[in-house]
């Protein structure tokens, strides 16, 4: 990644430690707002974030015995050639939801400065599905991990997705990420 430095994801909760980030330089806009020619891309943050967002799906069902509910978008929309900043206070962005719900049931935190829209969907597999990849999540205590961007801010979306699907004796099947489009 360009200009990469160690970033905020993972504080020891589910997701892990510290992972390697990128930041964007220089003085960040508001919480809630977005910030212009981003310096770091959607692809690099996603491989890194998605597969701790699948640990941390996994991580609660093994400590609690079921699978978080579905969680909101973060941001609203995908950045489109920006970065997002996401709100840290109770109830917004990735502190909404409760310890069956949403982002705050995966126990994680994420980074300063985001460049996809990240999701948590229960029982199916919008991005997946939008993306036209495989496999989906087939059934109800499945799920999938998410992101999209816009690096290029083009309208044409790139699309990361993992999958876990229960097996038979209940141990999930993580499916390798699926990549569509990752320049754009």
């Amino acid at each position: 990644m360009t200009g990469g430095t160690t970033g905020g994801a993972g504080n020891g909760g589910t997701g892990g430690g510290a992972n390697t980030l990128c930041t964007e330089p220089g003085p960040l806009p508001p919480p809630g707002a977005a910030g212009g020619n981003p310096a770091c891309k959607c692809a690099d943050e996603a491989m890194i974030l998605l597969p701790m967002l699948a640990l941390a799906a996994q991580t609660n069902l093994g400590a609690n015995g079921f699978v978080c509910g579905s969680a909101f978008p973060i941001p609203a929309v995908v950045p489109s050639g920006s970065y997002y900043v996401p709100w840290v206070a109770d109830g917004m962005d990735f502190q909404t939801g409760d310890e069956n719900n949403g982002w705050q049931c995966l126990q994680i935190t994420m980074p300063e400065t985001i460049h996809c829209q990240y999701s948590f969907t229960k029982g199916t597999s919008p991005v997946t599905s939008g993306h036209g990849g495989f496999p989906l999540a087939i059934y109800a205590e499945s799920f999938e991990v998410a992101a999209e961007g816009d690096d290029d801010g083009d309208g044409i979306r790139s699309g990361f997705a993992i999958v876990a699907n229960p097996d038979p004796s209940g141990q999930f099947i993580v499916e390798p990420m699926f990549i569509d489009q990752p320049d754009e």
